[in-house]
């Protein structure tokens, strides 16, 4: 059985709420809500299997856990940065201008089998450590699928 026969095999996931979108899925291992993101770039054409960029997003509410994920991130082949919250972030909530986003950026390194669940596993573990949380990923179609 492929990994496209994975997606074949089981219903199309719904849009869910609350704990549901936490519960670990049978592909890979992966959450519910990161599978809908992958299943959403497949929906476009994409090959989870074939080299990608796709980009991770972790927050911390100081510098120092943001710049020790950062540091992890990078050992492990990301290209990291660590950044400041966005004006509009800062004009809603004032009182977090001490939050650091920490931006981890893939390059041409397949999604499949693997690299997915491990980065997000090991970003759900740096926020964990950190105070911080894990705010998700995003992938982009390579130019042969666009």
């Amino acid at each position: 059985m492929g990994l496209f026969d994975l997606f074949r095999s089981t219903p199309p996931a719904r849009p869910a709420s609350g704990p549901d979108l936490d519960a670990r899925t049978s592909v890979e291992g992966l959450r519910l809500r990161d599978l809908q993101v992958l299943e959403e770039l497949i929906s476009q054409g994409a090959d989870p299997e074939a080299p990608r960029d796709a980009t991770f997003y972790v927050q911390f509410p100081s510098v120092d856990a943001a710049k020790t994920c950062a540091e992890v991130l990078h050992g492990r082949g990301l290209e990291v940065r660590v950044e400041r919250p966005s004006v509009g972030f800062l004009a809603e909530f004032p009182e977090d201008a001490h939050y650091r986003n920490v931006i981890a950026r893939s390059t041409g390194r397949a999604l499949m089998p693997g690299f997915l669940r491990e980065t997000i596993d090991a970003c759900e573990e740096l926020a964990a450590a950190g105070d911080g949380m894990y705010d998700g990923w995003g992938g982009e179609l390579t130019d042969a699928e666009r």
